[in-house]
Formats: structure tokens, sequence, C-alpha cells
């Protein structure tokens, strides 16, 4: 089958046969074995423009992506490309999943990326569009569709106007929806949620950063270095997670530097990587009623979604009380 490819792709596009042997050995190499021989093939013959199969004739939506599907052949843009998480599996193993976000005019949908295929998110930027055929979908933990890829799956860069604007939703594009907590079911959306601080967890409140540009950075030699600044004077940036429950729901928040002083009501206290005073700080504050707005993300190690807080502010325990009565009365 795949010599036939070959003859066909050397013939029409006048290149020698092992001229397009070595390009389809090298696409499997650049694709970290995501694709197979065929699949490489097939990519080499595009490149060429030779066509060797006539395309589809309805493309498959965001939208129309449901759990459970076989084959999913889809092109999309890129709208966000998360972190790397790593974890520890039940066998003691150290595992690696990272997500792509994509989309197109009808919504989005997440690719998961897991162990030696987070190397793809590497790839690709936020913005690029990509074709994508041969990937399955499974269910997530919160009964949405989320797309794998396997052996066979392939991809490919495609110009950056095949794709349009991609449809958020209104709480996606700055504006925050005040809703309950237990109503945050969507990544990458702006919500806004008002609740009581549960929890505060301060053991390793902080992490060593450039100065100049916040970046985090390693010691190394009893020195830290910054990549763009070169030999520096640490500080400590704080990183704060908390629990907010609204009755409805809790979720896991998290602050980073002056949004986590805010957090312990200390925007004029100097912590310099004091933890204990983090700890005091957050004892007094455990108990009290905030309003945060913030980003939502998933997050794989929790397997679940959480909010990046942006702004936090402490409101009055009689204002959370009437509106949760207000709710009650209009539920």
């Amino acid at each position: 089958m795949v010599d036939s490819l070959i003859d066909r792709i050397s013939d029409e596009s006048g290149k020698p046969r092992d001229e397009i042997v070595e390009r389809i050995e090298d696409k499997m190499t650049e694709m970290s074995g995501l694709v197979s021989e065929e699949g490489a093939a097939h990519l080499i013959a595009r490149e060429e423009g030779v066509e060797l199969a006539e395309a589809a004739e309805k493309e498959l939506k965001a939208e129309n992506v449901v759990p459970g599907m076989r084959r999913v052949d889809i092109r999309a843009k890129v709208v966000n490309i998360t972190d790397t998480n790593t974890f520890t599996n039940s066998d003691g193993e150290e595992g690696k999943v990272r997500n792509l976000v994509l989309g197109d005019e009808t919504g989005t949908v997440r690719m998961s990326l897991w162990n030696e295929q987070v190397d793809v998110a590497e790839k690709v930027d936020v913005g690029d569009c990509i074709e994508i055929q041969g990937a399955y979908s499974r269910e997530d933990n919160r009964g949405n569709a989320e797309l794998r890829i396997g052996n066979e799956t392939q991809m490919e860069m495609l110009d950056d106007d095949v794709i349009g604007d991609v449809k958020q939703s209104q709480r996606s594009s700055g504006d925050y929806e005040h809703v309950n907590i237990g109503e945050v079911s969507d990544e990458n959306m702006n919500y806004e949620v008002r609740g009581t601080v549960m929890e505060i967890y301060a053991d390793n409140p902080f992490y060593k950063a450039c100065p100049e540009c916040n970046k985090k950075v390693e010691e190394e030699d009893g020195s830290h270095s910054c990549n763009e600044h070169g030999d520096i004077e640490v500080q400590h940036n704080m990183i704060l997670s908390a629990i907010v429950d609204d009755g409805y729901g809790n979720i896991r928040t998290v602050f980073f530097r002056d949004e986590a002083k805010r957090l312990l009501d200390a925007e004029d206290v100097t912590f310099d990587g004091d933890a204990d005073l983090v700890k005091e700080r957050a004892a007094d504050v455990k108990g009290r009623d905030v309003s945060v707005k913030g980003r939502s993300r998933y997050n794989d190690f929790f397997n679940s979604i959480e909010l990046i807080g942006n702004q936090v502010s402490f409101i009055d325990e009689t204002d959370l009380l009437t509106e949760k009565l207000e709710d009650v009365k209009h539920a």
C-alpha cells in the first residue's frame, strides 16, 4: 500500500523515489512517531500538491465531537496550550499530561496529550491552525468529550486563515459571569464567584523568581541565574491555593503575587520569604467571605476545574447571606 503511494507521489511530483522515501522517514521522526508510514506519505503528498484521496464531503466541527467516537477528523485553531503536569501513577511510575484547547466557529474541544505525546504541544503555538485525522474521543470526568491521539493519528499545519474566529461564550471574552460555584464547569472561561475561604494551603507559599521578569529560577552551585537577565538576587514571589465554598459547591483557586497578598489581607506587609508569617495571616483569613474573579482551567493532577484568581476582595458576611437567600427565593 505504502509503496504504491510513494510511486504515485514520485510520478506526479517529478521527485526521485528515494527522496520521497527519505522525506517520509523524516516526517515520522518529526512527528515523534505519532503518524504511521502511510500517514507520513499523505503529508508529503500534500506538501507536493499531490491529491491521494478526495476530501471528505463534510468536515466535523468542534461542537459535534461527542464521547465515544472511534475516528475524529477535524480542522481547528489552537486556542490554549496548558503547562505540562507530572504525576505518579498507581504503579509508582511517573507520567506527564498536557492539553491543547482547539476551536472553530462552532465552539471548542480539549485534546489531552499523555506522556511522550506532550512533545506535540512544542510543535504548535496558540493561533496555529491544524488538521487532525484519525483521533478518537473519550468522556472526561465532567461528561464532556475530549480528544485523544493514537499511533495512526495524523496532524498537519494549515494556513493561519483556514479557521476564522473561534466561538467563545461571553464569559471567555473578558467579562466575568457571576455564578454559583457549582455552575463552574467549563475551562478557559471568566467567572466571578463569592463564598467562604475554607482553607489556605501555605506550607510552601513562595517560589524564587527573577526581580526583573518574575520568571521562576532554580538554584545552581549556590547562585541563581535568569535566562534573560543573567545572575540575579532572587525575590520570593508568593503563590497560594485556597478552597472557596458558597454552599452550592467548592473550588480550588490559585493566587499569585499581589493577589495572594490580597487574599491574606496583607497588601502592605513585606513577607520576604517568611513562610511562618504567611501561615499566621492565612489562619486569620480562614472563615472570611470573599469575591473572586478568575479564569478557569483544568488541573490534570486534581482531575478538576480550578480558578486562577485575577481579582480577590473581602465582602460583608451579611451581603453574602442576603445573596444566598435571594438565590433560594428565586430557585
